[in-house]
């Protein structure tokens, strides 16, 4: 009877559908990090708090990502963890496709295309998601050969030229 019992909830643990907002909440030992959680859940926009606490977005990750990806379900926990730290600007966006294939441990491929499901359900809040990470990151530019100034890679804000070594 008791191995019935530990496998019933076995099951139903696993089957938890978790927005990103409750995914660890359960793991908090002390009421201090608990109600600093708390608060930084309280700082975004109303339209990053509906993604983060919205049962759609835990049905998102485990009826949309979750079969589309054949994601198992330690996985669909990451992915969650992933939204959620995005959403509180804990991890930077421009990063989100490192960090999903790292916490995944899947190809960049993949997480490419991961990404870019959770940019179709970051849409509605995507404004507010990068002015929040501005606001926390700065602007991170490019560091590819392409952002270099169309002058062959000289940086010269003075437009003047040295000609004694020349």
């Amino acid at each position: 009877m008791d191995i019935d019992i530990t496998t019933q909830q076995q099951f139903s643990k696993e089957g938890e559908y978790n927005t990103p907002y409750e995914i660890d909440i359960k793991s908090f030992t002390d009421q201090r990090s608990m109600e600093k959680y708390i608060l930084s859940t309280l700082e975004p926009t109303k339209n990053i708090q509906k993604i983060l606490l919205d049962f759609e977005t835990a049905e998102f990750i485990e009826e949309e990502l979750g079969p589309k990806f054949n994601l198992p379900v330690p996985q669909k926990r990451e992915i969650t963890r992933v939204v959620r730290d995005l959403l509180l600007a804990k991890v930077y966006l421009g990063d989100m496709v490192k960090i999903i294939a790292e916490k995944l441990d899947i190809t960049t491929e993949s997480a490419k295309q991961i990404a870019n499901e959770l940019i179709r359900l970051f849409t509605p809040a995507l404004e507010d998601i990068k002015k929040l990470h501005i606001e926390k990151f700065g602007k991170k530019t490019e560091t590819a050969p392409s952002s270099a100034p169309a002058t062959g890679g000289i940086n010269n804000p003075n437009n003047t030229v040295d000609l004694r070594n020349k």
